[in-house]
């Protein structure tokens, strides 16, 4: 653009020196016309480089000075050599024009390419200003914002109309406001210095009410004096990897406490090499609690330690060889029952299972003390089944189960062993599939596991040949990612169910007729009496006593009294409803218990049918043996005493055997009971 101008000026000054050439032929050819002509050289030669502006202040003079030039032209007669004078001084004069003009119009274009430059990187730096991804402003003294980037609205969501006029800090979280103030209160002090390495970090509220992790510093501007005019801060978005950063710390902790949490001695081992590259030692990284206890020493001297020092007799060994060929090659190393012996620290010779995988340049290791197991192992003499028996002494059947769907997704190889489907067959089934509760009782039970209402439970479970097994469950939710999943240890508990329930049978049951005894009747007889019953129904209670069992044992034997016991007490149970007690206190007594009748009428319609069947002799090795019983009758009302009702049908009992027996007495509160036939109540 410069070259064209400069070519430009250049054809210009050729025009202005043919021009002037043509000027002084007709000089010398018309004397009396070549004067004007001259006249027009500066105003042609303004023009030839001036702007508008210039160009005409060239022409107003030109035509004052051909206007004096004229009026003198008109008052004296000039000679040859005045002639020549004249178009001379207009030439000098238009030269001089010409240069002036020449000089200001490059002036002018100088400014105008200056401005055109500005005003290029001024749009240059609104195009990065308006595209840059991170948040720029101005704030003055009082730390209000007089100028943000139109980025915040990328980053934050606000406009930067709506923050100019607000304080920056109105957007910082509460709780890094204390920490990022120590840089605010030293840049709007006044004290200029490069940014901080790391500046600060910190929480910042976006339009849509959340926070974005920001990064960044602010320095002070100066203004005249060395005063502070403000601060200009800049901000980086770094909400990404502050997450990134907190899923890290997470994990790590998450690690850590998996590591912790462990029975089993952990540690990380770093490998220590020679110059040439081969592993000459382990150095110990990182350990858990039970390796510490384990080598008993605390983790601060542990971690740091060498393997070659820490454990004597191991630089030769078959296991710092494996550990090396598991970081060398990449493959696991499992040993079971490796013998070891530490003089360092005293312990005495065991057994441990040893495990190990490759981390990075060094090892994840880890063993169990199986010393106890390898002499169970010996002591049973099957060495050859090692894992099998070191799973059923020291495991358990364990199931791992869905919480919101009950499907069974983990079984190891005791479970399969136990409920005897394959491995493939248990992840195929829900814990309904096995369970022998019915759904609904099932599923209340799951709901309570999974809300830590309970934690421990004996249940019913269906195996694979259809036999029903009876099991303790220890059961504890545990989360993994988005899934909540039941861990489940399971007990064959069959045997020892029965066993309970045979010696809580024994212990509420009567030996010989297997009816409830007296405190269990007195108990469940409190829990009749403290039910609610339909209006106009009420207990009612017999009590029951065998006529004549001393003359039975005498003339059969206590053999043959016992078996007349045992039908009788089958008689009764016969002649009574399913939700109703039976039950023999001793010797020749029993009870009945009624839950509901409405009068004592409908009681002595069961005593009639009690009196009936006992009407028919008992047949013993082909002997018939006569039997009665007497009755005494009680109603009881709810919340009566269990005793206080049972001593009244005891009361009307001796009166029925004083009446003379084979009948039925209803208690009433007067002296005078009312006596009730065998048959029929009177």
């Amino acid at each position: 653009m410069k070259h064209k101008w400069h070519l430009a000026i250049g054809v210009r000054v050729w025009l202005l020196v043919g021009l002037f050439g043509l000027v002084l032929v007709l000089e010398l050819a018309f004397p009396e016309m070549a004067r004007l002509p001259f006249l027009a050289v500066p105003a042609v030669a303004a023009s030839a480089f001036a702007g508008p502006r210039l160009t005409a202040f060239a022409v107003v003079a030109t035509i004052a000075i051909a206007i004096a030039i004229v009026l003198g032209s008109a008052e004296h007669d000039l000679g040859t050599e005045e002639q020549w004078s004249v178009p001379l001084t207009i030439g000098l004069i238009g030269a001089l024009a010409t240069f002036v003009s020449y000089r200001a119009t490059t002036a002018e274009r100088a400014v105008t390419e200056r401005g055109q430059a500005l005003a290029l990187a001024e749009q240059r730096y609104d195009l990065v200003v308006d595209n840059t991804t991170d948040l720029v402003y101005l704030a003055d003294n009082d730390r209000r914002v007089t100028w943000v980037a139109p980025s915040v609205t990328r980053v934050l969501g606000w406009t930067p109309d709506e923050l100019v006029g607000t304080r920056i800090m109105n957007l910082v979280h509460p709780v890094d406001r204390e920490s990022t103030e120590v840089h605010r209160a030293r840049a709007y002090s006044g004290l200029i210095a490069p940014p901080s390495p790391t500046g600060f970090v910190m929480r910042m509220r976006t339009k849509a009410g959340s926070y974005r992790w920001m990064s960044g510093d602010i320095t002070a501007v100066e203004a005249r004096l060395g005063r502070p005019a403000g601060v200009v801060g800049g901000m980086h978005d770094v909400d990404a990897l502050m997450r990134a950063s907190d899923l890290a710390r997470s994990s790590e902790e998450r690690v850590r406490a998996m590591m912790d949490s462990m029975m089993d001695p952990f540690v990380l081992l770093d490998s220590l090499r020679d110059p040439s590259g081969k592993i000459v030692n382990f150095v110990v990284a990182d350990a858990n609690p039970a390796a510490s206890s384990f080598l008993g020493l605390e983790r601060e001297v542990l971690v740091g330690s060498d393997i070659l020092g820490l454990v004597t007799g191991i630089a030769g060994s078959g296991l710092f060889t494996s550990a090396c060929s598991v970081v060398e090659a990449g493959e696991p190393l499992a040993i079971d029952d490796l013998r070891f012996q530490d003089q360092g620290s005293g312990r005495a010779s065991g057994y441990c299972d040893v495990r190990a995988v490759r981390v990075g340049d060094g090892l994840s290791f880890t063993w169990r003390d199986t010393t106890d197991r390898h002499a169970a192992e010996i002591a049973l003499k099957a060495s050859e089944r090692r894992f099998s028996d070191m799973f059923s002494m020291h495991g358990a059947i364990m199931l791992l189960i869905e919480a919101s769907t009950g499907l069974i997704v983990g079984a190891n190889e005791a479970a399969v062993e136990f409920y005897g489907y394959s491995r493939e067959q248990l992840a195929s089934m829900a814990i309904g599939d096995i369970s022998a509760l019915p759904s609904e009782e099932s599923s209340m039970i799951e709901a309570d596991v999974a809300a830590r209402r309970t934690t421990s439970f004996i249940t019913p479970h269906r195996i694979a040949d259809g036999k029903v097994r009876m099991v303790e469950v220890r059961a504890s939710p545990i989360v993994d990612g988005q899934k909540t999943l039941n861990f489940a240890i399971i007990r064959d508990v069959t045997e020892d169910v029965v066993a309970h329930d045979a010696l809580n049978f024994l212990a509420t049951h009567d030996a010989l007729t297997h009816l409830v005894n007296r405190p269990e009747l007195l108990n469940r007889m409190s829990h009749f009496l403290s039910q609610p019953v339909t209006a106009g129904r009420q207990v009612a209670v017999l009590f029951l006593d065998l006529d004549g069992l001393k003359t039975i044992n005498d003339a059969y034997g206590h053999a043959a009294g016992d078996d007349v016991l045992v039908a009788v007490a089958e008689r009764i149970s016969a002649q009574v409803r399913a939700d109703d007690l039976v039950a023999r206190l001793g010797g020749d007594e029993y009870v009945v218990v009624l839950s509901s009748v409405h009068a004592v009428a409908d009681a002595g319609l069961v005593a009639a049918k009690i009196h009936q069947a006992m009407s028919e002799p008992i047949v013993l090795d082909g002997q018939q043996i006569p039997v009665t019983v007497s009755i005494g009758l009680s109603a009881a009302d709810i919340g009566e005493d269990p005793d206080l009702v049972l001593r009244h049908a005891d009361t009307a009992l001796y009166r029925a055997k004083e009446s003379g027996r084979s009948r039925t007495v209803v208690y009433a509160p007067d002296p005078v009971e009312h006596a009730v036939g065998s048959r029929h109540l009177r």
